[in-house]
């Protein structure tokens, strides 16, 4: 298992998210980030970005990290952003962020 030891980000195929996901080791804890454009009452040609994150399991994580990229998209240099941030303290959590 692999631990998360320093703050980066990655862009990697789907392929190598999903091998990154599946080593990370049993401390850390993974988040998607969900973006969604919010109308402004009144002013229909523009729009707040809301942005949070969902917390999801290790095999949620897995499964939607495979769904993002068509093979099409994939063939095209499209790829997926992970973010790491490691725990600050040994009892903590790390984190990888799916962009």
């Amino acid at each position: 298992m692999a631990r998360i030891t320093k703050k980066e980000e990655l862009v990697l195929t789907a392929d190598a998210a999903v091998a990154l996901i599946k080593n990370a080791d049993g401390k850390v804890r993974f988040q998607f980030r969900v973006s969604a454009l919010l109308p402004i009452e009144g002013e229909p040609d523009k729009c707040f970005e809301g942005v949070t994150f969902l917390s999801v399991s290790k095999m949620e994580a897995i499964a939607l990290v495979r769904g993002m990229l068509s093979p099409t998209l994939e063939k095209r240099g499209a790829r997926i952003t992970l973010r790491t941030d490691p725990a600050p303290t040994p009892r903590d959590l790390a984190f990888i962020s799916i962009y």
